[in-house]
């Protein structure tokens, strides 16, 4: 093969793809995945954002068992805040390095409540507000109840209980 069969064949090959080039481009409509840096909708009952080592970082559920969720799991892979929203209400708990719920914030029909847990796992403070009585409560590191003050329909009280949670003082 001469060098101008060669020119030739080469003119003929880049005239070809041209050719395929601009009827791709006119009977193809170009395929948009985004369009003005908004992501349509994405429909799934499950979705993981995982680290590059594969571990799940954030997860989003939505379970008829478990409950509509999101999990975020801290650097060291346990879940760090978890939000679910179910039938009975809607929780927020933040964890400690462990992955033990160190905050809770709870919501129901009965009652609205906010917990907080010393680093023993045990509640520390509780505050309640509910539809017929509403709740502070104070426990010492043993979980056994040191201070509660209460408000409802029939009284207002207040109760300091002993080390091991016997009733020592009482108001009115």
């Amino acid at each position: 093969m001469n060098q101008k069969q060669k020119c030739f064949y080469t003119a003929l090959g880049a005239m070809i793809m041209l050719i395929g080039i601009g009827v791709g481009a006119i009977t193809c409509p170009p395929l948009i995945a985004q369009r003005e840096n908004v992501l349509g909708d994405i429909l799934c009952t499950r979705l993981t954002v995982v680290d590059m080592a594969g571990n799940p970082v954030i997860v989003l559920r939505a379970d008829e068992t478990l409950g509509n969720g999101i999990v975020i799991h801290n650097p060291g892979g346990t879940p760090a805040v978890l939000l679910v929203a179910d039938d009975t209400g809607n929780n927020l708990a933040v964890a400690d390095k462990s992955g033990e719920p160190a905050v809770l914030l709870r919501t129901s029909d009965l009652a609205n409540r906010v917990i907080v847990r010393n680093p023993l796992g045990k509640d520390g403070v509780r505050l309640s507000a509910g539809k017929v009585t509403n709740r502070v409560a104070v426990y010492n590191p043993d979980a056994a109840n040191a201070v509660q003050l209460y408000a409802d329909e029939v009284a207002n009280r207040v109760t300091v209980h002993n080390q091991v949670g016997i009733i020592r003082w009482e108001a009115p």
